[in-house]
Formats: C-alpha cells, sequence, structure tokens
C-alpha cells in the first residue's frame, strides 16, 4: 500500500508534491520529477503521463493542440477561433513559457532561477 508520504520518501522528492500532483495543483511535473516516482513505483513513466484515446487528438486551441498541428492547420485554426480560445491558449503558452525559461536556468545552474518554484 503506497501512501503519499512512502511514496515520496521513495521516490526522494517532496510530500507535498506527490500531495500536489495528485490533487492536481501540480497540473505538469516536472518530468525528472516524474522519472523519480516512476522508479519508485517501478514502471516507465509514460505509464504515469496522462494518455489520449487511441486516435484522438488534443482539444482545439489547447497548448497540446498548437504544438502538434501543422503551420496550415494552425493558422487556419486561429483565424476560426474565439477570443475565449486565444486568450487562453495565449495564457498557457506564457505559464509554458516561463516554466521552460526556469527549467533551463535550473539546468544552467543559473543562481538568479526562481528559487520558489516547487515541482520537485
Amino acid at each position: 500500500m503506497w501512501t503519499q508520504i512512502r511514496l515520496a520518501e521513495e521516490a526522494g522528492i517532496s510530500p507535498t508534491t506527490v500531495s500536489g500532483i495528485e490533487n492536481g495543483r501540480i497540473s505538469r511535473p516536472h518530468f525528472g520529477t516524474v522519472r523519480k516516482l516512476a522508479v519508485a513505483l517501478k514502471v516507465e513513466p509514460e505509464e504515469l503521463l496522462p494518455r489520449m484515446e487511441r486516435g484522438a487528438r488534443p482539444a482545439r486551441s489547447s497548448l497540446e493542440w498548437s504544438m502538434a498541428s501543422d503551420d496550415e492547420e494552425f493558422e487556419r485554426e486561429v483565424e476560426a477561433a474565439s477570443i475565449e480560445g486565444h486568450s487562453s491558449l495565449f495564457q498557457r503558452l506564457g505559464d509554458e513559457e516561463l516554466r521552460l525559461r526556469r527549467l533551463y536556468g535550473e539546468a544552467r545552474g543559473d543562481p538568479g532561477r526562481d528559487q520558489t518554484s516547487c515541482c520537485g
């Protein structure tokens, strides 16, 4: 039987991170965190990631869709999208940019990286 505390100890991450992932506060944990959890659970990291139905496509105007679509499809859908769709996608792209900047700073060992973020 796995508890959040036991899983955190086995994976070498904080119980707060385990709790955040489980209850959805951390919706996109760092891959290193997923890898640590997978090792502790003795599964492949991919098994811990959300799966789409076979053949299903991400919802239009989602971050996943924008990364998976080709340029022509992207431009066509952006032209037809609602203001709410644009706003949502814009926000998600901004969030992803910040996450990548933090991740890049961590990889470089940048001392100016955001010390307040906690995801693994």
